[in-house]
């Protein structure tokens, strides 16, 4: 479905309840709970999945019955759209549309290498060590050589990577909705270190799905907070060995990107 659209897109329900289930042909998406006959509280969500659109309703079950939002239809993106930042280094810009990555020179546009990869690109890529980072697919980490656009590596994951990753030290740092906060080795993709940020009931609302920052000996990392007092939505994690250096709790809704000043030595934080 995700290929056919080339659009990233992410069903998500409440975090006490979701279902799937596939009615026939159509793929039905059910969210939220249904309160033990409340007729104030609860609704679902039907989700038809057709060759060239996707088709959206909600029934609300504070409504009489039969009552349905008016349908939404979200069509595909125009063909060569770029779904998040270009990636700049040296005199050199990349950025992805569909499923290809794009190589030009920054001072006059002259593309220099174009490659595919197997999946959509849903977000920005990034650039450094002579590589190029492309989040795609559903749940893949690719690496290119920024020479020449060859793929290098692959590293897959159990959900989607919704994020750019940051480079520092010959180290690659991710964040994705399975909840894991993880560190790759450049060179070869091997997992350095994975730290669980978010636990296994809430992942799809506290996941790390926010850019880190980098500053220093250590990666900076924002996400929601799950509920829980002891939760902290802000971690610093030492970049070679990725234990925690320090973690805050500044924000129970959601997160947002998170910035450095010009010298590293303060945080701006939503």
């Amino acid at each position: 479905m995700l290929q056919r659209f080339r659009h990233p897109l992410i069903f998500r329900g409440h975090r006490h309840s979701e279902a799937v289930e596939k009615w026939g042909s159509v793929p039905m998406i059910i969210t939220g709970a249904l309160y033990g006959g409340h007729p104030k509280a609860g609704s679902y969500r039907e989700v038809k999945v057709l060759p060239d659109r996707i088709v959206t309703r909600v029934r609300d079950f504070a409504k009489p019955a039969g009552t349905w939002e008016q349908e939404k239809v979200i069509a595909p993106p125009p063909p060569g759209q770029i779904p998040g930042r270009i990636a700049v280094d040296g005199d050199m810009i990349y950025y992805g549309a569909g499923s290809t990555v794009y190589a030009r020179r920054a001072k006059n546009g002259q593309p220099l290498w174009q490659a595919t990869v197997n999946g959509t690109i849903v977000t920005g890529l990034t650039a450094g060590d002579g590589k190029v980072f492309v989040p795609a697919g559903e749940h893949s980490l690719y690496c290119l050589d920024a020479r020449n656009g060859e793929v290098q590596w692959r590293y897959a994951v159990g959900l989607p990577i919704l994020t750019e990753p940051v480079v520092s030290d010959g180290k690659v740092f991710f964040g994705a909705m399975d909840g894991y906060f993880r560190a790759l080795d450049v060179a070869t993709g091997t997992e350095v270190w994975k730290h669980q940020s978010s636990a296994q009931q809430d992942r799809y609302t506290s996941a790390p799905l926010w850019p880190a920052v980098l500053t220093g000996d250590k990666v900076i990392v924002a996400k929601r907070p799950a509920g829980r007092n002891q939760d902290r939505n802000l971690v610093a994690f030492n970049q070679a060995d990725g234990k925690v250096i320090w973690s805050r709790r500044v924000n129970p809704g959601w997160a947002a990107r998170i910035a450095l000043n010009s010298n590293g030595d303060k945080l701006y934080a939503p």
